[in-house]
């Protein structure tokens, strides 16, 4: 005879008060910097530690969650982690210099963000079933820490911004923005890959990096303006914009490899455009030469 099954347990009953509790005294007590070593004694569940482990990075999914929640959290980041080390060359360098990830639903105002405390650089990731954050939002988050990171940031700005301009909106994202013009005016000044990055020198920068990404994923195929919405393929931002990509190879955004790529396609796209307004046909046969040989691998 089966034995009677236990009693249903609260999905609470992982995280008892009094851990939260402690938890929170600890903070008060030693500091925020105690939080990863903290939530890591007192809440993360097995499925947690274990990727933790193999990461060698903490993950911070909320102090109130229970267990099951926590881990649809870590099973989210999980995915963005391998997606990221699969199809960014310099994906271990970068992540590196993370020092923590915390993996939040709460705050419907960002699907990732990245932030410098107390010298710590942390990477937020929003987990809500309705706008969680891809594998292309976190290589934009990790682009913002390695720009923060640069040995020679001075340097690199002032190159960027010769490119660059310093006609950016400033609005943070555009749909807040108060100026008349349009934002596709913002991004032709500043040669931005889409108006996000339009808004400043940083986020530029990081969707930049962004930009070359996603490029590597549609390797092998013609560029077609529906591949990336966000992106405006204006034939006044894309020289410039290359400028850029050889600019972020060069301090190690992203690799030579995925930079060439990067640039041969927008140079294919650019010819292609100027080809079909002269009523030509666009060659597209594609150079097998240098450093972007061989097939990218998709996720």
């Amino acid at each position: 005879m089966a034995a009677n099954p236990a009693p249903p347990r609260s999905d609470m009953a992982h995280h008892p008060s009094w851990r939260r509790a402690l938890l929170v005294l600890g903070i008060a007590v030693i500091g925020i910097a105690s939080l990863p070593l903290l939530d890591e004694a007192l809440l993360s569940t097995p499925r947690e530690r274990a990727l933790e482990r193999r990461i060698g990075t903490p993950i911070l999914p909320g102090w109130l969650e229970s267990g099951r929640e926590r881990d649809r959290k870590v099973l989210l980041f999980e995915r963005i982690y391998e997606g990221s080390r699969r199809n960014w060359d310099l994906f271990p360098e970068h992540f590196a210099l993370v020092d923590a990830v915390f993996i939040n639903d709460e705050d419907a105002d960002f699907v990732a963000a990245s932030s410098r405390v107390l010298g710590l650089d942390l990477v937020f990731i929003n987990s809500r079933r309705d706008e969680a954050a891809e594998v292309d939002e976190f290589i934009h988050e990790m682009a913002h820490v390695w720009l923060a990171s640069l040995p020679d940031a001075d340097g690199f700005r002032q190159r960027w911004s010769r490119i660059a301009g310093t006609g950016y909106h400033g609005c943070g994202t555009y749909e807040s923005c108060d100026r008349k013009e349009s934002c596709l005016e913002f991004q032709i000044a500043t040669a931005s890959a889409s108006c996000y990055g339009a808004d400043s020198f940083d986020e530029d920068v990081a969707e930049a990096v962004r930009l070359v990404y996603n490029l590597g994923l549609f390797w092998g195929s013609e560029l077609v303006p529906e591949h990336l919405p966000a992106v405006r393929f204006h034939e006044d931002v894309i020289p410039r914009l290359m400028q850029k990509i050889e600019l972020l190879a060069e301090y190690r955004f992203c690799s030579d490899r995925e930079a060439w790529q990067a640039r041969r396609m927008l140079e294919e796209y650019l010819m292609a455009a100027t080809s079909r307004a002269r009523g030509e046909s666009p060659d597209t046969t594609r150079a097998a030469e240098g450093p972007a040989a061989g097939p990218r691998r998709f996720r």
